[in-house]
Formats: C-alpha cells, sequence, structure tokens
C-alpha cells in the first residue's frame, strides 16, 4: 500500500493547506464583523476534529499543529499575536505527552495490529485510567520525552559523535546519500513504474532512536537527529555547508520568485512553508514532500483564483 499512502499523504498536507485557508478567510471576516455564531461553532468543531483524530492515530503533533496553524492564520489576518492559541498549543503539548505516549505503550502491548475507531476511542479512555501503569513500562520519562523533541543541539552532537566514532556504517552513509540525490526522482516517479522496489527513507527517525540513541526496545519512537545531523551522516561537513547553500536556493526560489507573485504565489509558498521555513531532520525526504506538494499548490490556486476571478467578473 505505499503508493496510496504517498497520495493520501499529499492529500493531507492540501487538506492541512485547506484548513489554514479555511480560518485565515474566517478570521478576516471576524475583524470586518462579517462572522456569525454558526461559523464560529462550525470553526471550533473542525479544530476540535483535527485534535480529536491526532489523539487518535496517536501522533503528537498532530494534536498540537491545529493550534499552530489557528495561531498563524490570526497572527497574518489581524497582526495581533495570539496569546491564547499560544497557550492552547502548549498545553495541547503536555497533555499529548500524557496520553499518546501510554497510549502508543499499550498498543504496542496488543497482540493484534488491526484497531477500529471504537477500540481506539475505548483505549484512550483505559489510557487515561491507567496512565500510570502504563507511564512506568516505558523507559523514558516525560520530561525527557518533550525536552527530546526540542533539543535539536543534543540530537545533532549525538549524531555527530556518532559519525566521528566510526559507527556509521558504508551502506547507511549511502542511504542519506540517495535519499538526498534521488529527491526529484522520488518525487515524481510512481512505484508502478519503478524497476524492482522503490527505495524508501522515512523511517529514519526510528533508526536514530534505536542505533544512535540506545533505545533499543522502543519501537515506535521517531526522534529527529536536526537537519544538520542529517546531513552530516550523509557526507559530514562538506554536506552540511552543499545542503544549506542548495536549500537556501530553493527558499529564494520560492519565496522571492512566486511568493511575491501575489495571492496565488502565497498560496504555493504557504503549502511548502514548514519544510522550508522548519527544515525538518529528515533533510532528503522533506525535499521529496516539497517537490510533490509545489504541482499540487500550482493547480489548487489556480482553480481557487480562477473561481473568484470568474465570480467577480459574472458580478461586474
Amino acid at each position: 500500500y505505499a503508493s496510496v499512502t504517498q497520495f493520501i499523504r499529499l492529500a493531507l498536507a492540501a487538506g492541512t493547506l485547506s484548513l489554514f485557508l479555511i480560518l485565515l478567510s474566517y478570521f478576516k471576516r471576524r475583524e470586518l464583523g462579517q462572522r456569525s455564531s454558526i461559523q464560529s461553532l462550525l470553526i471550533a468543531l473542525l479544530i476540535a476534529f483535527h485534535v480529536i483524530c491526532g489523539t487518535i492515530s496517536g501522533f503528537k503533533a498532530q494534536v498540537v499543529m491545529p493550534f499552530i496553524i489557528t495561531g498563524f492564520a490570526y497572527f497574518l489576518s489581524t497582526g495581533r499575536t495570539p496569546r491564547n492559541l499560544i497557550v492552547s498549543a502548549f498545553v495541547a503539548l503536555i497533555l499529548a505527552y500524557l496520553v499518546i505516549e501510554p497510549y502508543r505503550v499499550y498498543l504496542s502491548l496488543r497482540h493484534s495490529a488491526t484497531v477500529s475507531m471504537t477500540e481506539a476511542v475505548g483505549m484512550i479512555k483505559i489510557v487515561i485510567n491507567e496512565r500510570e501503569r502504563l507511564t512506568h513500562i516505558s523507559d523514558v520519562s516525560l520530561a525527557e520525552a518533550i525536552v527530546s523533541r526540542f533539543d535539536i543541539s543534543g540530537m545533532t552532537a549525538l549524531a555527530v559523535n556518532f559519525v566521528d566514532s566510526g559507527a556509521l556504517q558504508a551502506e547507511k552513509r549511502r542511504e542519506f546519500q540517495n535519499s538526498i540525490y534521488w529527491s526529484p526522482i522520488l518525487a515524481y516517479i510512481p512505484r508502478a513504474v519503478w524497476p524492482g522496489e522503490k527505495p524508501s527513507f522515512s523511517r529514519v527517525g526510528l533508526w536514530f532512536n534505536q542505533q544512535v540513541r540506545g533505545r533499543w526496545s522502543d519501537d515506535r519512537t521517531s526522534v529527529g537527529m536536526g537537519p544538520i545531523g542529517y546531513l552530516y551522516m550523509a557526507g559530514g561537513a562538506t554536506a552540511v555547508v552543499l545542503g544549506f547553500f542548495g536549500l537556501g536556493i530553493l527558499q529564494a526560489l520560492i519565496f522571492d520568485g512566486i511568493a511575491r507573485g501575489g495571492g496565488g504565489g502565497l498560496i504555493i509558498f504557504l503549502s511548502v512553508a514548514t519544510s522550508l521555513v522548519l527544515i525538518p531532520s529528515s533533510f532528503g525526504p522533506a525535499l521529496v514532500g516539497v517537490l510533490q506538494m509545489l504541482p499540487v499548490a500550482v493547480v489548487g490556486q489556480m482553480l481557487l483564483l480562477r473561481r473568484s476571478g470568474s465570480k467577480i467578473a459574472n458580478r461586474g
């Protein structure tokens, strides 16, 4: 199902962009006094739906991201800092670690790999009641789990030391290199026409957590080593310099060459802004995601703006 899930990921990325555009329009209408109570209720339900789906799926980022996306849309629409949303995102982060981590432990203790929606909701209730017991099963404390997500410098140091100590195998280094070199090919050539099995480099975080950090018993947690650590794995300091230089060129092309070209350019830029601005740890797969999302964003903004433009023309 790898080829199918790839299209689902693209649809999810487009859905995130759609959520952002809906929120952007809502906050602008609210500033003009054009919003209604029904619209506010629908927006609240939409955000709650994303949070619930993120909780059931067991991904902490999907619990927090709806608040970040909402805050970003609010800031662009009003020019004010969304203090309440910042606090909400922080609270969601803490709750995500308190619930999602024991939820994953509970899933790992199950013998069945398939879980229905009803079972998932029931398991969350069990996790909330038995959180203390499930937390003790894991050898990772809550503070360590949270800090490890934001301590990019520490994770980078671990990656650099792993390479300098000679622990990185040549075959694994080639995988890091190929994920970058082949990114344009991996982005656009489907698995149906790929000769043999199409390579995948999406489990780097799990490998890093087990091989580098030594968390052998944890087969569900992925930890990012940071883009510097990823590039250093691929080719040392030279790869770090060349990687960031190439990324800077891509950032300049999309921001200065596309984003400044009106509303359509801004939509295209926002569709890939997360990877270009935050620079994910999985440097190679992130490039693939950016290259795959660009055509989707181009078509999407054409449809959105053409429809809007035709309405204005008809009114005129």
